[in-house]
């Protein structure tokens, strides 16, 4: 009775191995040792928020002892040493392009904050400082005030004699270095005509006060 090999798998496994040798298997006690491998799992780093951008501050680094002021590099005259040396909190040679510092275990670095703005007013900024391998960001809040020197205007802090109106009545009405507020204006009172001008006491005193900040 013809056999159906299509039908019998175990006949056609039997067959396959008398028509192809069996493999020669290593022997795994024998074999070299392959090099190690070193894998690390990177993980993709959280994305960073957006940041303002500094627009009226800077960071500015000490130079290092030797390297030459960004003034010197373009020719100007250098500073000379006594008159440096004459200001106790004269401020060293730096540089404001370094933007990242190597700091060891237990070091300090001095950094200093340039504050400019053309326009007046108190600004607040803040600035975001990172470490190489960590997603936190360590803050700064800055805050400076910009403002022109400014004069006291109010009537009582600039004239020493001042009055609200004038009284209606002569010789009241004859007011002398005295400031009329309903009036806007100043008196330095009556001038004779035929005093000698040299006895004519017609100076005032008037206060000036710096209000401002600066």
């Amino acid at each position: 009775m013809p056999q159906f090999i299509e039908y019998d798998f175990k006949f056609l496994c039997d067959t396959a191995k008398a028509a192809v040798p069996e493999p020669v298997w290593p022997d795994p006690d024998k074999e070299p040792l392959p090099h190690p491998v070193t894998h690390a799992i990177v993980k993709r780093p959280p994305v960073r928020p957006e940041r303002k951008e500094i627009t009226l501050f800077s960071i500015w680094t000490p130079a290092p002892e030797g390297e030459k002021a960004p003034a010197e590099e373009e020719g100007e005259a250098p500073v000379e040493e006594d008159a440096v040396a004459e200001g106790e909190d004269a401020l060293p040679k730096m540089s404001s392009d370094q933007t990242r510092w190597v700091i060891g275990p237990k070091e300090t670095r001095k950094v200093y904050v340039k504050f400019f703005s053309q326009r007046t007013g108190s600004f607040n900024q803040v600035l975001r400082f990172e470490i190489v391998g960590s997603v936190r960001a360590f803050e700064l809040s800055l805050q400076a005030t910009c403002e022109f020197p400014t004069i006291n205007s109010f009537y009582r802090n600039v004239f020493m004699t001042h009055k609200k109106t004038r009284p209606a009545q002569q010789p009241e009405s004859l007011l002398s270095k005295t400031f009329v507020v309903s009036e806007n204006a100043f008196d330095f009172g009556p001038l004779l005509v035929r005093k000698d001008p040299e006895r004519r006491a017609t100076d005032a005193t008037m206060r000036q006060v710096n209000s401002s900040v600066l």
